[in-house]
């Protein structure tokens, strides 16, 4: 991809899982990101961008409540899963 913007105006969610393994995530890649909506991922993924986007997002992790309710999640801010990563294909 030659220039290019990708402009994400909706709540990214992804997946849950209660073990990822490497490579697992959510994934933006684009010369160009735009971003002000929040991202909910699970408990032990990152948020990967291929460049630092416009504003960085606020990121949550989800983790099941309990195991008695596997599907109910605990959503909380988790900064740490922001990570930028250049592209290469």
């Amino acid at each position: 991809m030659s220039g290019g913007t990708l402009t994400v105006n909706t709540i990214v969610d992804n997946g849950y899982t209660g073990t990822a393994v490497a490579g697992q995530g959510i994934f933006f890649q684009a010369p160009t990101i735009v971003t002000t909506s929040p991202v909910i991922t699970s408990g032990n993924t990152w948020v990967n961008f291929s460049t630092t986007p416009s504003t960085v997002p606020a990121i949550y992790s989800a983790t099941p409540l309990t195991t008695i309710t596997p599907n109910i999640f605990n959503v909380a801010l988790n900064p740490g899963a922001y990570h930028v990563r250049p592209f290469s294909p």
